[in-house]
């Protein structure tokens, strides 16, 4: 019998997915909890084997809470089930080895298809996940196509610079300031310095 650990600050959607995941007879809830804070304390006395864990909880540092049980207990699946998931976010999920990211947008029922595939050790992005988590690599590609000086330029076009002020900077003509932003606006396929700065908050980790 698995055991499974809920969190989630929403008391309809915790009887919900009690009510899934224990139809599921190799499945058993051991909690529910609605405080962030409690999370590290059940997981150290219960020792779950899934976690199935809201990242929208007020005051929560989900990094943190994340981190601790990646580094402190990699065998326990911990399966992200959130109402909001930006591009960022699911960049720094991929990075702390989460494989299991579930949209409330989807639905619960993509809650069963992930239990049972992370049995079998197979990880399970919703379809609107695995969508933005593409968009996330074209953007890495695109930004990885720039030079060192293009992306020097960039990251100065974003804090909103003039020509002038990133030749000043840069210590390079003016001409020279606007050939690389040719360039960057070319790569990365927009038109506008606005659009830059859209593509660079993508990548931001919020």
């Amino acid at each position: 019998m698995k055991k499974v650990i809920i969190v989630d600050d929403h008391p309809i959607i915790l009887e919900a997915l009690e009510s899934i995941i224990n139809s599921e007879s190799i499945f058993t809830v051991v909690s529910k909890l609605m405080y962030a804070e409690s999370i590290l304390y059940a997981v150290d006395n219960l020792k779950p084997d899934i976690i199935i864990l809201d990242l929208g909880m007020p005051n929560f540092d989900w990094r943190d809470t994340v981190g601790t049980i990646r580094d402190n207990y990699p065998e326990i699946v911990l399966i992200i089930y959130t109402m909001s998931i930006q591009l960022g976010i699911i960049k720094v999920l991929k990075k702390l080895n989460v494989n299991y990211i579930i949209s409330k947008e989807s639905g619960i029922k993509d809650i069963k298809t992930c239990l049972s595939l992370a049995i079998d050790g197979v990880g399970y992005l919703s379809r609107d996940i695995a969508s933005r988590l593409s968009d996330i690599r074209s953007v890495d590609n695109r930004i990885s196509d720039l030079t060192k000086r293009e992306r020097e330029v960039l990251y100065l076009l974003v804090e909103n610079m003039s020509t002038a002020d990133i030749s000043e900077k840069l210590r390079i003509k003016k001409n020279t300031v606007l050939t690389y932003r040719k360039s960057i606006f070319a790569k990365l396929n927009v038109n506008k310095v606005t659009e830059v700065i859209n593509i660079v908050n993508r990548m931001t980790i919020i």
